[in-house]
């Protein structure tokens, strides 16, 4: 009997001993992230459903030990916790990391550092808009300049990893005068130009017409009018001419936006709204459009680049038979930016990075269009 007893026991510590290195070899092979929305809830299961246990902030790091279904698991103290992977940026700290001694004589000699002039510019692994997306800056965030290839630049990051950032998106005060002017003017330096190009912003609802209501109580009247605003500053920098059928928290009719349209020679009329439903799981992005075949150009060039560059689910180009594209004289399309409805929607929706991405893919996907 006592044979047993012991058998048993070494049996025991032999399976403890090797849980361990099994839970060793999970965090030798984590990778670790960044958190690029405000806040990230933190759930006890793979689910939207699940219990929240906690939350993060942006800037956070989480190591990541598996994903599943769209979720990335980790820990939460001593909890194993969840939380939605595509709000995760980064890539692996131990692969891309230089050691100081390893680094290339040219880049230990340039010092020049840029500062960013705009919130939520993206980093990317390579320079140019099609590579991915690995962090976020934001405005008056500094960066060490290594590298600079076409407009783009290559920086070195607090974590030794390196990134590159667009450089019309950033400031030198080291640079001559000349410089600074083309670095921070993507009309200029970018082969994105929209020189001459009138167009047309339609903030969905407004005053007594509220829209959807977000699950966090925000009217969709609010949401529209300032990522309109973020949209049309971002059109202006490259050069477009950009008219907004309202500014403020005012009533206009479906007529009268058409109206405005229809005044100015306009290349593109572009109305901004977001989606709602009664099942809090629908989610995702779509460019509507009516009739001809200008209107389904336009909307399929801007929504294949909001589907490239942001993490919103694609639900595609559709065509509908709304008052202001039926109407409408000029090119137009009606963009739905995501569910109110849907909190992983949400969650994007609010977050400065999302409205930059939002921003660049219009202008990205008009530039694509009128080539």
């Amino acid at each position: 009997m006592r044979k047993i007893v012991l058998f048993s026991s070494l049996l025991l510590l032999l399976s403890i001993s090797f849980i361990i290195d099994a839970e060793q070899t999970v965090h030798a092979n984590g990778t670790t992230y960044e958190v690029g929305v405000d806040s990230l809830l933190v759930r006890d299961d793979a689910s939207s459903n699940a219990s929240v246990i906690g939350s993060l902030k942006r800037g956070d790091k989480v190591t990541v030990f598996k994903e599943k279904h769209g979720w990335a698991m980790t820990y939460f103290g001593d909890q194993e916790a969840w939380v939605a992977a595509h709000f995760l940026v980064g890539s692996k700290q131990q692969a891309t990391s230089t050691p100081k001694t390893e680094k290339k004589s040219n880049e230990q000699s340039v010092s020049n550092t840029v500062s960013v002039t705009s919130d939520g510019v993206r980093l990317r692994s390579g320079g140019g808009l099609d590579y991915k997306v690995v962090g976020f800056r934001n405005k008056g965030d500094k960066l060490k300049v290594i590298n600079t290839q076409n407009d783009w630049h290559q920086v070195q990051l607090s974590n030794g990893n390196k990134a590159w950032i667009a450089a019309w998106l950033t400031s030198d005060s080291s640079a001559s005068t000349n410089d600074t002017s083309q670095a921070s003017n993507p009309a200029q330096s970018s082969n994105i130009s929209l020189q001459g190009k009138n167009i047309v912003l339609d903030p969905g609802h407004g005053g007594y017409d509220p829209g959807s209501t977000a699950l966090n109580g925000v009217f969709e009247k609010s949401l529209t009018n300032d990522i309109t605003k973020q949209i049309g500053s971002v059109l202006e920098s490259y050069g477009a001419t950009v008219i907004y059928t309202r500014t403020s928290d005012q009533y206009v009719s479906l007529f009268d936006r058409v109206r405005i349209s229809n005044a100015y020679w306009t290349d593109a009329f572009i109305s901004i709204h977001f989606n709602a439903f009664t099942n809090a799981s629908v989610n995702g992005i779509s460019t509507h459009y009516y009739g001809g075949n200008d209107n389904y150009q336009l909307a399929t060039a801007i929504q294949n680049q909001l589907a490239k560059q942001t993490s919103l689910a694609n639900r595609g180009v559709q065509p509908d038979n709304y008052y202001v594209l039926r109407e409408n004289n000029d090119p137009s399309v009606l963009l739905e930016l995501g569910f109110l409805t849907n909190e992983s929607d949400l969650n994007n929706i609010m977050s400065d990075s999302y409205r930059s991405q939002v921003a660049e893919s219009i202008a990205v996907g008009l530039a694509n269009y009128f080539k």
